[in-house]
């Protein structure tokens, strides 16, 4: 690939994310009153689960997936954020996450496979667990880094049903 064609790919990439991130839309869940920003010119919103717990996004070009969901923190099942940590970085290298945030209200890991990032954000509050998750190709990372950030950040718990 020559100088021009590399900043022709990049000036493309960049134009795409701006316009996502300048262009979001609102899911706003029903049942737990939770809501995550997505960028619809990149990601088509899936039927929603049929218990109303939340959604899957798969991007319009290629095979990224992410999902949004919400579900009551059972004592002694789920109850730790250590524990979902750990569950969380299973499908990481060595079971260990390059990214690990352990709080109180808070878990978020990321890692890189042979292929793929992984990413998991689970805000704990009031009794829910409200998590943001996503899987996408190593090769793709100038596009859905950001977008990984911009929803992940943009989610807001809501309230138990």
């Amino acid at each position: 690939m020559n100088r021009i064609d590399a900043i022709a790919i990049a000036g493309l990439l960049l134009s795409t994310c701006a316009e996502a991130a300048t262009a979001d839309e609102i899911y706003v869940n029903a049942r737990y009153g939770y809501s995550i920003a997505y960028p619809p010119a990149l990601l088509a919103p899936q039927a929603e689960a049929e218990n109303g717990d939340g959604l899957a996004f798969q991007a319009k070009k290629g095979t990224a997936r992410f999902l949004a969901y919400a579900g009551h923190i059972l004592e002694g099942i789920n109850d730790s954020p250590e524990q979902r940590a750990v569950e969380a970085e299973k499908d990481c290298p060595g079971g260990r996450a390059s990214y690990r945030v352990v709080k109180r209200t808070l878990v978020a890991v990321s890692c890189a496979t042979e292929s793929e990032i992984i990413y998991e954000k689970t805000i704990l509050r009031d009794g829910v667990a409200t998590t943001f998750s996503g899987r996408y190709p190593i090769a793709e990372r100038a596009v859905w880094d950001r977008v990984v950030a911009g929803m992940a950040s943009s989610m807001k718990p809501g309230r138990d049903e």
